[in-house]
């Protein structure tokens, strides 16, 4: 697991740019995520939610949208195509590794609020019918 972790720090360091495509791979060097399609959107109804960075992934049937990205405190999650969610997952680690934030049964909705977490960069897991996406969530 700290070695998986490790390469996933790696591999998002290496991402200078938010709307660039990424892919988490395992130790042994194997793709994990299905296929991703990450999509740049921006609003233009400033004062909307969506007004900022909006992203979304594709995983099976699953397709996630989370924004704004990043945020100073209120994260959305929106989980579509899914029926059953008893066999999902979010968890939110900082950059040393620790667990700051596990929902065993994500929804179709999940609205978090971060706003006392310190500025920085987290990385976010989300595991559906045991496939895994992980995502680079900016607290500014």
């Amino acid at each position: 697991m700290r070695l998986l972790f490790i390469n996933l720090l790696f591999l998002f360091s290496l991402s200078a740019s938010a709307d660039r495509i990424l892919y988490g791979y395992d130790s042994s060097g194997n793709r994990t995520s299905a296929i991703k399609e990450i999509v740049y959107s921006r609003s233009q109804d400033v004062d909307s939610v969506h007004s900022r960075q909006s992203y979304r992934d594709s995983l099976s049937l699953a397709r996630i949208t989370i924004y704004p990205n990043p945020t100073r405190g209120d994260l959305r999650i929106e989980i579509t195509g899914v029926n059953d969610f008893e066999h999902s997952s979010i968890t939110i680690y900082g950059l040393n590794g620790a667990v700051l934030y596990l929902k065993d049964q994500a929804e179709a909705l999940n609205e978090l609020d971060i706003t006392s977490w310190t500025e920085g960069i987290y990385l976010m897991v989300i595991r559906i019918n045991g496939e895994s996406t992980t995502w680079k969530i900016i607290k500014e």
